[in-house]
């Protein structure tokens, strides 16, 4: 057989990627990507032909779940401080446009993913041909980078169209590789830019599989500081952006030699993938830390619990006159609200990102990062007032009474009453705080977006903060079960758990399918199942004045049967009608993956969180809060009945 260049290519596609440090891939099966599949199949082998890399290959049927466990894998992999680029190989056509809810939330995300489509030769685009489109550019402008190349032209040396970016800067293979060194640096952000999804066009000509030509040896492709040749074109979004003239100079003044100063009441919200820097600014200075789940800050001394309740009913929230965000908040609107106030000043801490060009719009300081400085108390300013952060503890620790008061037992049956199939014996808060207990350190909680993530922020309260990740780049309910398994793959030797809604269950129930053949995550996914989206009874279209459009067009009841699904996937299930269950359940997930099934209630949702509310409320106005000037701590509050329903010293609080 005529050996192949498109062979060849894929061959020279996988070394290059291998060399740059990806070593993991999602496939999903098809034939003009067969050149890829090949060359896959060949480097996953224990008994490896010379010139093949190692590597790992995960195979899904379906693109949408392969790109979310890509984007799995890639975000466990930054979590753990070990980013790398992983890759999904996909074939022409509509497999590519199945890639786009991934890319774009590894776009707002910032997660390096390299979406390999292979592709029919260019000549055939807009002739009609099968399974042809307009590839390049369907991802954008999700991506950082498209690059379009053509394997057969790279292999017969030729140089292009006069056109094409880099074109005659190098007739062989080193110009393809080239291109697929500087994908990887791209996706990466190496030299500072901004990591995220570049897409590689793989055009393939026939033949598709391989002959027994050797591979190609090894060698190492540098990227040259004054470009690079391929045999291709290149595609590139708007420039990064770059951080405004004007809140630069003021970080300026404010990261001297004084650092941060002290002085007006601060409160430091860390939002999404802020890190543990949040934290350490927070301790460092003494200020209240208003935690996201997500932020990998959420925990120790300065961590104010259900900390969004505060925001609108308690008085000292409106003492407020400065806000130092580090990472991106997405949950609340109690937070947004703080975050517009004109009287409160706003220190951003955001790294420039094409997914957030307008970060810094409404900012009066912007920095990319926490400067050192600002970790040190200020020598010539006085210490901010300690009694300021005592506040803020004593009533986040009001606040999460409240919620345990009104969340335990508002839906649990009589003692004569059976236990059915159809009880809810828990609310979403409970089942939360479930989840949160029996996460421990070395743990990892993915979490859905709509209520569980709201309803974990209101309940953790942890010493030590586990590792929480969760979909906020665009807070899609897309992918779920597939990024919580790309996690589970990623880091095989943690439990890792899923909190999710039904919905979400649902939306993305074939990531569940794993072949015989793969690798099994060892994964348990917790299913807060109310029978539809209570997220938005929570919200205004769950107004009683909307009751006749509210249930089918929002809340969406499904009547699915969790329990059947699973046994179709080959998937362990198991419905929890009580706590003892559901703490039971948690405590021993068991190998691969499996199902909790949690029947909580939707039907009280709206009353619940006006109960928790109200609650909060009259906390605050039983607490007479003076001024910043005199702070004195909320009144002490303690529990009636614990989240989950354990009694203990009863309380002599105002009754919500």
């Amino acid at each position: 057989m005529k050996p192949s260049p498109s062979t060849h290519a894929a061959r020279v596609v996988v070394q290059t990627l291998a060399a740059a440090g990806v070593r993991e891939f999602v496939l999903a099966p098809g034939s003009r990507s067969a050149p890829l599949a090949y060359a896959l199949a060949d480097a996953a082998r224990s008994d490896r032909p010379a010139g093949a890399p190692e590597v790992e290959v995960h195979v899904r049927v379906d693109e949408r779940d392969a790109a979310f466990i890509a984007l799995g894998i890639a975000k466990a992999a930054a979590a753990v401080g070990e980013p790398r680029a992983v890759a999904v190989v996909t074939t022409s056509g509509t497999a590519v446009a199945n890639l786009l809810p991934a890319v774009l939330e590894a776009h707002h995300s910032g997660a390096p993913l390299l979406l390999l489509t292979a592709d029919r030769p260019r000549e055939l685009r807009g002739t009609g041909a099968n399974q042809t489109t307009e590839q390049p550019g369907l991802l954008e402008p999700a991506v950082r980078l498209t690059l379009d190349l053509d394997a057969e032209r790279a292999l017969a040396g030729d140089a292009g169209d006069a056109g094409d970016a880099g074109a005659g800067r190098a007739g062989s293979a080193d110009g393809f590789a080239r291109a697929v060194l500087l994908a990887v640096r791209t996706a990466l952000g190496v030299g500072g830019g901004d990591p995220g999804p570049v897409h590689l066009n793989l055009a393939f000509g026939e033949p598709l599989v391989p002959g027994d030509e050797p591979w190609p040896a090894a060698r190492p492709v540098d990227l040259p500081s004054d470009g690079f040749g391929f045999f291709g074109r290149a595609r590139t979004p708007d420039p990064e952006p770059s951080i405004e003239s004007e809140p630069a100079a003021a970080a300026d003044a404010y990261h001297g030699a004084s650092g941060l100063p002290a002085g007006p009441p601060t409160v430091v919200v860390a939002g999404d993938g802020a890190g543990a820097v949040a934290r350490q600014l927070a301790e460092a200075r003494g200020w209240p830390l208003l935690a996201e789940p997500t932020s990998g800050a959420r925990g120790g001394p300065n961590a104010v619990p259900a900390y969004r309740l505060l925001l609108d009913a308690w008085p000292t929230a409106q003492e407020v006159r400065r806000v130092v965000v580090v990472g991106r908040p997405t949950l609340s609107r109690p937070v947004a609200r703080l975050l517009a106030r004109e009287d409160v000043e706003l220190v951003r801490v955001q790294r420039p990102s094409a997914a957030w060009p307008d970060a810094g719009r409404s900012a009066d300081v912007l920095v990319p990062a926490v400067p050192e400085s600002w970790l040190a108390e200020p020598p010539d300013d006085p210490p901010d007032d300690p009694r300021w952060l005592a506040t803020w503890r004593a009533a986040g620790s009001a606040a999460l009474d409240a919620v345990r008061h009104a969340a335990a037992g508002t839906t649990r049956p009589g003692a004569s009453e059976p236990l059915t199939r159809a009880t809810p014996r828990l609310t979403g808060p409970a089942l939360a705080a479930l989840v949160a207990r029996a996460t421990h350190p070395g743990d990892v909680l993915v979490l859905g977006s709509s209520n569980p993530v709201r309803d974990l922020d209101l309940v953790a309260e942890w010493d030590t903060t586990p590792l929480v990740i969760a979909n906020r780049g665009l807070s899609g309910i897309d992918g779920m079960a597939s990024t919580a398994a790309g996690i589970a793959l990623a880091l095989p030797d943690r439990t890792v758990r899923a909190l999710v809604g039904d919905l979400t269950f649902l939306h993305d129930i074939g990531g569940l399918l794993t072949g015989p053949l793969e690798s099994r995550p060892h994964l348990q996914v917790v299913v807060a199942n109310d029978d539809g989206g209570s997220v938005f009874a929570t919200l205004e279209h769950g107004e009683p004045t909307r009751a006749a459009v509210f249930e089918r067009f929002f809340a969406t009841p499904h009547g699915a049967d969790l329990a059947a699904l699973c046994a179709g996937y080959g998937v362990r299930h198991r419905l929890a009608r009580d706590v003892a269950e559901v703490a039971e359940s948690l405590a021993s997930p068991g190998p691969g993956a499996s199902v909790l099934e949690v029947r909580v209630d939707r039907a009280g949702r709206r009353e619940l969180d006006a109960a928790i509310a109200a609650r909060v409320s009259d906390l605050a106005r039983v607490a007479g809060v003076a001024p910043v000037a005199g702070v004195a701590p909320m009144v002490d509050v303690t529990r009636a009945t614990d989240l989950t329903g354990v009694e203990v010293e009863p309380e002599e609080g105002p009754a919500s």
